[in-house]
């Protein structure tokens, strides 16, 4: 929810100074996210060390095609305000599916480890 808040901060932002705060709520938030996301995925797949490195190709992934189909949309005319609150909507919606439904959506993360592969022997 920081982040979609900080997202809103920053489109509607009438100062350079407000866009400061909307950067320091940002940064806190998606330092707590981070860390949580990392929390949860790691406590609810096995140990084994791909997941870990699954996760952070995920993160990477996100990381970098977000400021790129962002710049596109801005760049092909889009205004730029309507840009960042598309993508606070969007944050909105992800964090509503992880508070509320994820448990329904995917059930094998209500306990067990969840197995990216299985090998045979």
């Amino acid at each position: 929810v920081g982040t979609t808040v900080s997202a809103c901060v920053l489109a509607l932002a009438p100062s350079l100074y407000v866009t400061l705060l909307a950067a320091a709520i940002g940064g806190a938030s998606w330092t707590g996210a981070g860390i949580g996301l990392f929390g949860y995925f790691s406590e609810k797949t096995s140990p084994e060390p791909r997941v870990t490195t699954l996760y952070m190709q995920i993160i990477s992934l996100a990381s970098f095609c977000g400021p790129l189909i962002g710049s596109n949309l801005a760049n092909a005319g889009v205004n730029l305000s309507a840009v960042i609150l598309g993508g606070a909507l969007l944050r909105l919606a992800a964090a509503t599916v992880v508070f509320y439904g994820l448990h329904q959506v995917f059930p094998i993360l209500t306990g067990r480890p969840l197995r990216l592969a299985r090998h045979r022997r």
